[in-house]
């Protein structure tokens, strides 16, 4: 059974959130309301919704993309991805054939070096 100072404590974490989220959506939607705007009508009336007159549609949009050259970079990080791992996977499977294939001084070696690569974290190396 729930007792009343529960429910009353869930109410108010409830308005809390539902305040928090209002704060935090409402700047995302004031952006999207505004982004099927004209150029001129965005800071004449900013918190109106577009009419007839003040929506240019997606234009903004494509304008942005065109201008931006961002379709050009995603296809850029694509290929970059896609070659990095192409590449990450074959070193790493010959690297790892290597090291537990041949028992050697050097291979002993180089396996205790991956290991505490791994157990040590990235920002206590990149900070020292």
């Amino acid at each position: 059974m729930v007792s009343a100072k529960s429910k009353a404590s869930n109410k108010v974490i409830f308005v809390c959130l539902v305040v928090l989220a209002i704060a935090i959506l409402y700047p995302l939607l004031f952006i999207l309301n505004n982004s099927f705007k004209g150029k001129f009508f965005i800071s004449s009336d900013p918190f109106s919704l577009p009419t007839g007159e003040t929506f240019a549609g997606i234009t903004n949009y494509v304008n942005g993309l065109v201008k931006t050259g961002l379709l050009s970079a995603i296809g850029w990080s694509f290929f970059i991805t896609i070659v990095s791992v192409v590449f990450l996977v074959l070193f790493t499977s010959m690297t790892a054939y290597y090291v537990t294939r041949v028992k050697s001084l050097y291979s002993t070696a180089l396996y205790y070096m991956f290991v505490f690569s791994m157990v040590v974290p990235f920002q206590m190396v990149m900070f020292t």
